[in-house]
């Protein structure tokens, strides 16, 4: 399952209750024995900048598929 992580206002803790998981180092790995994917995150995915930037437009022009929206965080109006 793939899952597009988007931060919002004023939040983090998810991905701190996340990161606090059993296993600090093997969060990733753990994820991935259940089948989830992170194609973005601000905190733990390998892309940054640029790349970030070109897999939120592959997103948003649907050429980038996921199963999964994840917003962390409150929404503004």
């Amino acid at each position: 399952m793939k899952i597009l992580w988007l931060p919002a206002a004023g939040c983090g803790g998810c991905t701190q209750s996340l990161l606090g998981a059993e296993s600090r180092a093997g969060v990733l790995a753990q994820l991935a024995d259940a089948g989830l994917h992170l194609l973005l995150h601000p905190g733990l995915s390998e892309a940054c900048g640029d790349e970030s930037l070109a897999l939120l437009r592959a997103a948003r022009d649907g050429s980038l598929s996921f199963d999964v929206l994840c917003v962390e965080g409150a929404l503004l109006r």
